[in-house]
């Protein structure tokens, strides 16, 4: 279903005026706007994760079932209904491309070898292209997947519940691979001298993390926990967390393991940067906030029975996942900042306003509704819960 124009309207222009108005109030003009664009991409990046994490956490349960998906199915298919804003608030970054990307500028490339052998795919064209498809298949995807579950909530039959979960099983096997080109486009290329195989698995995992807490903070904030179930909500998705938690640490220790033990300087020229730029204290912060805190205080049982703690913990991860990002970003272009970071912070949240408010627009159209369970495959019906839109 269309987003209604005024709502594209406001995320597009307000961006760009940003733009236009911190180019006009700094001194250096260049610089400002160059500051307020990495603050934009870090922004929609962090926006665009919540989304895509959403949807693919939906598609995820249409193949497993479970009480964790139960309790945050209806946040995460409206956060998955906000990605036709985050596209175009994409439109921003091709037009600034020179600005955010060493490869988009003539004459770097003309006297950088390595960035001219790499011209073929890193070329503003090829960049705009491959965009297209990305959103073009995520987009295809939510929607067909949305169609076969109002099919099967029309006709609960095995036949149509199996193409709910095929379809949905496509879905993800294209995010994973599309984010993973993603990731190294709109990440990866701002550092076009630098390359990791890993990169785009940990942009992944990062997405899911932050669409499953925001799932579960709101499910929290509703009560989730005062139902009558024999298994509080909460229990279910702290394991979920505490295993994306790991799953993300597990794989951004291996990229830096890697790099590490081969010790070649095109690798390590990426951590290089970070600790010569003053950025080892955010480094140290993701290791000790994104990873050991929240780890250890979901290891206990009685948290997880908490739905204040689960939701404390779900909360930071959001809040660690944007510091991700900017550790992704910034240190490719300045030494840490804390005037930078501010900027970037206040950019983060003007950008929230809209996608928020279609956020909760989407989640009032959505009501009771047919969701699969993985003991439904040998039933002749299937079970009724949160999610379809009319």
């Amino acid at each position: 279903m269309p987003l209604p124009l005024a709502s594209d309207a406001i995320f597009t222009v307000e961006s760009l005026s940003l733009l236009g108005a911190a180019s006009d109030a700094t001194s250096g003009g260049t610089v400002g706007a160059s500051v307020l664009l990495r603050g934009y991409l870090i922004g929609w990046l962090f926006w665009l994760g919540l989304s895509l994490g959403g949807q693919v956490l939906v598609w995820l349960h249409n193949l497993t079932g479970g009480g964790w998906g139960k309790a945050i199915r209806r946040d995460c298919e409206a956060a998955g209904q906000t990605l036709p804003l985050v596209a175009i608030g994409f439109l921003v970054i091709p037009l600034n491309l020179a600005a955010l990307y060493l490869w988009a500028r003539p004459e770097v490339v003309a006297h950088d070898a390595l960035i001219a052998k790499k011209h073929l795919w890193l070329n503003p064209t090829a960049f705009c292209v491959r965009a297209a498809i990305y959103f073009g298949v995520w987009l295809f995807m939510a929607w067909s997947v949305r169609r076969l579950e109002r099919r099967a909530t029309a006709d609960p039959t095995v036949e149509n519940e199996r193409d709910v979960r095929a379809r949905s099983a496509l879905g993800i096997l294209l995010y994973g691979l599309t984010m993973t080109f993603a990731a190294i486009d709109w990440g990866m290329s701002l550092e076009p001298h630098w390359f990791s195989g890993i990169y785009g698995v940990i942009f992944l995992i990062g997405q899911a993390l932050a669409g499953l807490a925001f799932g579960t903070v709101r499910a929290m904030s509703r009560g989730m926990n005062d139902l009558p179930t024999p298994r509080p909500p909460s229990k279910d998705l702290g394991n979920m967390l505490l295993a994306f938690t790991m799953l993300w640490t597990y794989v951004a220790f291996s990229q830096f393991l890697i790099i590490w033990y081969a010790d070649l300087p095109e690798e390590v020229i990426y951590y290089r940067t970070r600790l010569d730029r003053g950025w080892l204290w955010l480094g140290i912060v993701l290791l000790a906030f994104h990873f050991a805190a929240p780890f250890f205080a979901l290891l206990s049982s009685d948290v997880k029975r908490l739905a204040r703690m689960v939701s404390i913990v779900a909360v930071w991860q959001i809040v660690l996942r944007w510091f991700d990002l900017v550790w992704c970003v910034e240190p490719a272009f300045a030494d840490s900042s804390a005037a930078n970071l501010l900027m970037f912070a206040v950019v983060t949240l003007v950008l929230g306003v809209p996608w928020l408010a279609v956020f909760f627009w989407r989640y009032g159209t959505l009501v009771d509704r047919w969701t699969p369970t993985p003991t439904a495959l040998g039933s002749a019906t299937a079970r009724p819960l949160h999610g379809e839109a009319h």
